[in-house]
C-alpha cells in the first residue's frame, strides 16, 4: 500500500475545515434568532412539543466544559477475564468511581461489532469500547439518574473527534440524541485511555427527552458482515465454505467471461438471459451470516444478499417483516 508522507497534515487540515464550518454555522444562527446553540436546540424540542425531564446526570456527566474522569475498580484477574473474552459481551460486576463519585456492583462489559471483532484478533491492544449498566445487579441503581453509561473507544478515527463532532451537530439541532463528553478512564488506578462518554439509549434516555420510561423504543442490530449476532463474530468464525475441507460455491474458473470486441452482453429491454438463475448453486449455510433467514440471502432478511431488515432504517416496502430486525431489537414498548 502507498503511504502518503502528507496524511497526517491533509487530516488537520480537513478538522480545521470541519470546524469551521460548524462555528460558522453557529455563528450564523447566533446572529439571526439571537441565540446560542443550547438555546435553540430547546427551542426546537420545544416547537415540536417535546416535554422531557431534566436529569441531574446532564450537568454531572456531560458539562462538556470538564473531562468527566472514570475509574473501574475490579479485581485483576476477573479484568483480564472480561478482556479474555470480550467477545462474548457478558457482564462483570466492578465499582466506578466517576468525577470522585463511588458506585458499587456496576455491570461492565465489552461492545462493538467491527471494532470489537479487530481488537479481539489483534494482540497488541486490549483498548475495547465498554458498557456501564448500573442496574445490572442492583434494581434501580443509576448514576444521578443515568442507567448506562458509554465508553467509546473512537475506533480507527485518528482525529479522536468524529462521534463528538456528530454529536454536538446533533445536540445544536436539538435532536433527541446521546448526551456526549470526553473521558478519562483508568483501570484500578492506572491509566487505560481518552474515551467518549455517551448516554446509553435506554430507560434515562426516554425519560429526559420524552418524560417517559415506557413507548416504543427500538435498537436494530446490523445483521450484514461484522455486525451481527456475537457468536458469528468471533474471530475464528468462517463461513461454511471456508472451513476446513469445507467446499467453495462453484464460481467456474473465477474469471469474467470473455465478450467478443469488448462489448457486453445484450440484454434485451433489460432481462437477464434466459435460464438465468442469480445465485444458482450458492446456498449459504449456518455459519453464514444471515444464511438461511427470510429471503433466501445473507443479512436476516427479505430481498437476499446485503439485507439487513430494516437496520439501515431505508424503506423498502409496506410489508413490516421488511423490517425484522427492528422490530427483534425492541428495547421497550
Amino acid at each position: 500500500m502507498t503511504e502518503n508522507k502528507h496524511i497526517g497534515k491533509i487530516i488537520y487540515a480537513l478538522v480545521a475545515i470541519a470546524l469551521a464550518a460548524v462555528m460558522t454555522v453557529s455563528a450564523a444562527a447566533k446572529g439571526l434568532y439571537g441565540l446560542d446553540k443550547t438555546a435553540l436546540g430547546a427551542a426546537i424540542k420545544e416547537a415540536a412539543g417535546d416535554t422531557g425531564v431534566t436529569q441531574e446526570y446532564e450537568s454531572k456527566l456531560f458539562d462538556t466544559s470538564e473531562i468527566m474522569t472514570v475509574d473501574i475498580i475490579m479485581d485483576d484477574d476477573k479484568w483480564q477475564e472480561l478482556l479474555d473474552n470480550a467477545i462474548k459481551e457478558e457482564y462483570y460486576e466492578c465499582d466506578v468511581i466517576i468525577n470522585g463519585e463511588r458506585f458499587s456492583n456496576v455491570g461492565i462489559r465489552a461492545k462493538g461489532n467491527t471494532s470489537l471483532t479487530n481488537i479481539a484478533k489483534d494482540d497488541t491492544t486490549d483498548r475495547y469500547s465498554f458498557k456501564l449498566k448500573f442496574d445490572e445487579f442492583v434494581e434501580g441503581q443509576t448514576c444521578y439518574g443515568l442507567d448506562k453509561l458509554v465508553l467509546n473507544n473512537n475506533y480507527a478515527d485518528a482525529t479522536n473527534m468524529n462521534e463528538a463532532v456528530i454529536y454536538d451537530m446533533y445536540a445544536y439541532l436539538g435532536a433527541d440524541a446521546s448526551l456526549y463528553n470526553y473521558s478519562k478512564i483508568s483501570v484500578n488506578g492506572e491509566y487505560f485511555g481518552v474515551y467518549l462518554a455517551l448516554e446509553g439509549v435506554e430507560d434515562s434516555f426516554m425519560l429526559r427527552n420524552y418524560g417517559t420510561k415506557s413507548g416504543n423504543l427500538y435498537k436494530p442490530e446490523n445483521m450484514d458482515f461484522g455486525d451481527g449476532p456475537s457468536d458469528k463474530r468471533k474471530p475464528d468464525w468462517k463461513p461454511d465454505w471456508e472451513k476446513e475441507d469445507g467446499d467453495m460455491p462453484d464460481f467456474g474458473d473465477g474469471k469474467m467471461p470473455d465478450f467478443e470486441n469488448g462489448e457486453k452482453p445484450d440484454f434485451k429491454n433489460g432481462e437477464m438471459p434466459e435460464g438465468f438463475k442469480p445465485g444458482e448453486g450458492f446456498e449459504p449455510g449456518e455459519g453464514f451470516p444471515g444464511g438461511g433467514g427470510p429471503g433466501g440471502g445473507p443479512g436476516d432478511g427479505p430481498g437476499g444478499f446485503g439485507s439487513n431488515g430494516g437496520s439501515n432504517l431505508e424503506y423498502t416496502d409496506d410489508d413490516l417483516d421488511s423490517y425484522s430486525t427492528i422490530w427483534q431489537g425492541e428495547i421497550s414498548s
